[in-house]
């Protein structure tokens, strides 16, 4: 948040990503940038994964709880529910 120069004033209780949808509002704004981080984040996980990859035992399965919306057919964050980006549970079983 520090890096895209972003605030909202908001007391302590209302700071989470949850039913204010302060994700979408962020993404809105900051979109490019916030794609940018969303798949830095990504990578440097799956780095992480696989740098590990030798020792782990196989197979193992990468998942996620959800997708996020960046932007897909003009949707942000957590909007819509139904979405397939977010009713889909990302999955990868590595051999």
């Amino acid at each position: 948040m520090k890096k895209l120069k972003f605030s909202m004033n908001l007391s302590p209780r209302q700071r989470s990503f949850g039913p204010l949808n302060i994700e979408e509002e962020i993404y809105k704004r900051f979109g490019n940038e916030v794609r940018f981080y969303y798949e830095e984040n990504l990578n440097l996980a799956l780095q992480a994964v696989f740098k590990h990859y030798p020792k782990l035992p196989k197979p193992f399965i990468l998942t996620a709880d959800h997708g996020e919306l960046l932007g897909e057919d003009g949707l942000f964050g957590h909007t819509d529910k139904s979405h397939y980006i977010l009713a889909t549970i990302p999955i990868a079983v590595i051999y």
